[in-house]
């Protein structure tokens, strides 16, 4: 297990199975609207807010000594830090105390790294 910050490595257990959405056929879009609705209450239940609050404090401490913070993944989460990147830079831009993020994944074309004034 490797570890970062204090927090272990995400790992699947063996009893992990991969949730397949829509599982069947939806009839009509309210249908599909339900059972999406009930996925995301599923999924939303099956977060460790303890890990929440672990990865809270890591970018408040970040914050706080003025570091940039970097995000990246592969996939879907890439997707998702540059998501995060452009919160941050949206923050930035409206005055608020958010520190720089760079997606490593995103396209150095495309960064721009706005500091504070």
């Amino acid at each position: 297990m490797s570890t970062a910050h204090g927090m272990p490595a995400a790992t699947a257990s063996p009893a992990d199975t991969v949730a397949r959405f829509p599982v069947a056929p939806c009839a009509s879009a309210a249908a599909y609207f339900g059972a999406y609705a009930k996925e995301t209450v599923r999924a939303v239940a099956s977060i460790e807010h303890s890990a929440l609050d672990r990865a809270a404090a890591i970018l408040l401490g970040a914050y706080t000594r003025g570091a940039g913070v970097f995000s990246c993944g592969n996939g879907g989460s890439a997707a998702i830090a540059n998501h995060l990147q452009c919160d941050h830079v949206k923050g930035v831009r409206t005055g608020t105390d958010l520190m720089p993020c760079q997606a490593t994944s995103s396209s150095p074309s495309q960064r721009q790294v706005v500091r504070p004034t």
